[in-house]
């Protein structure tokens, strides 16, 4: 299944190649330019991802952990999609507008963080002895709770989980005491209603029984 995910992967980019062969004469240097960069940026990550064996495992492994933190944390796959596809690629924008500078400046460290946690957590997996002590375990690095995991964050999201369902209850029971005493009102009226025309009926027979006494005389 993993070779077809990544062919699949390369064969999208044919739309786009086609598409750029139907260009008009002016725009189309341009977009078969834009569409070979989308062929030859997917044929390396390819490349990069399942020709050598080392990276291989990586998506796998990143798809591993990123399922297990969902099954565990529910709102997290939300939470995740927000930042990747909207956050992230904001962020990098409003850095490169600024300049190169500041997009290395801050995109730097970032990445240097990011990089030191990875080998930190694969080390405290396969090579536990050779980090210092602190390092061996999260918990008691003295690291703040909410920047070493999600439980804090799960707390939140559970309270406003339950809030939103007291909240709808609360809708859902006024609504149907609502209907209730809608119904009751309608049965009310009925009633009245039939009173009233049983009252206009014995009257009516009323007028019509002496009217057929007169007639008699």
């Amino acid at each position: 299944m993993y070779p077809l995910t990544i062919g699949s992967n390369i064969g999208t980019t044919i739309t786009g190649i086609l598409a750029a062969l139907t260009s008009s004469q002016s725009t189309f240097r341009e977009s078969l330019q834009i569409a070979l960069c989308h062929l030859f940026f997917n044929v390396s990550g390819v490349i990069l991802l399942y020709v050598v064996p080392v990276t291989r495992k990586l998506p796998l492994n990143l798809a591993k952990f990123l399922g297990q933190t969902v099954h565990q944390y529910r709102w997290f796959a939300v939470v995740y999609l927000i930042i990747v596809f909207f956050l992230f690629p904001l962020a990098i924008f409003g850095l490169s507008v600024a300049g190169w500078e500041v997009l290395v400046g801050v995109g730097a460290p970032v990445v240097l963080l990011l990089i030191f946690v990875i080998v930190v957590n694969i080390l405290q997996k396969k090579a536990q002895h050779c980090l210092p002590t602190r390092l061996q375990n999260w918990e008691t690095s003295g690291i703040p709770e909410p920047l070493r995991s999600l439980r804090p964050y799960d707390k939140i999201f559970v309270k406003l989980s339950a809030c939103c369902q007291v909240c709808s209850k609360k809708e859902a029971e006024k609504e149907a005491n609502e209907k209730e005493a809608a119904v009751g009102n309608g049965h009310c009226n009925d009633g009245f209603e039939g009173d009233l025309n049983g009252s206009m009926t014995s009257e009516e027979f009323k007028i019509t029984n002496s009217r057929t006494e007169l007639t008699k005389f």
